[in-house]
Order: C-alpha cells, then sequence, then structure tokens
C-alpha cells in the first residue's frame, strides 16, 4: 500500500459590507478517484453561500456527493442545519 500525502487548503470567506470573516481549512488526499479533492467550484459555491449566509439561519441543506463539503461547511457555520451525503 502506497502512502497517501496529505495537504491543507485554507480558505478565507469575507464579505466587502461588513467585518465578518470566515476561515474553513480542509484536507486534501491526491488520489485517482478524486474522492477528497477540492473541485475548482466548490470554493466558488461556498462564497456564494457566505454572500447570502443571511438566509441560511436554521434552514435545512442536503449536500449530496459532498466530497470534502466546503459549500456544506461553511453552511453550516453560517447556521444551516446540513447533511453531508457521499459515497466512499
Amino acid at each position: 500500500m502506497s502512502s497517501q500525502r496529505v495537504t491543507h487548503t485554507k480558505f478565507k470567506f469575507r464579505d466587502a459590507r461588513s467585518d465578518d470573516c470566515l476561515e474553513v481549512t480542509i484536507p486534501e488526499v491526491a488520489k485517482e478517484s478524486y474522492g477528497l479533492y477540492i473541485w475548482p467550484c466548490s470554493p466558488v459555491l461556498a462564497q456564494y453561500v457566505w454572500q447570502k449566509r443571511s438566509y441560511l439561519d436554521k434552514k435545512h441543506i442536503l449536500e449530496l456527493s459532498a466530497g470534502t463539503a466546503l459549500p456544506g461547511i461553511v453552511a453550516a457555520n453560517c447556521g444551516a442545519v446540513v447533511t453531508l451525503s457521499d459515497h466512499i
């Protein structure tokens, strides 16, 4: 069994209209299955979730095929009740 290299990527979400800031660190494992890979659209969706955070308090959100779950983690930090789903 080969050793897998784990990297950590840090994301900072800010809002130009306030001093609010959220920092999230996501581990990634480079594997051929891409199960723990941060897809390029993930930070984009997470930023959108952060910008719309005032709408998320106590909302129920299901993230399908969550992978590293960056958007879901951001939503949970914004007050949403989040269920993450993925296949291993």
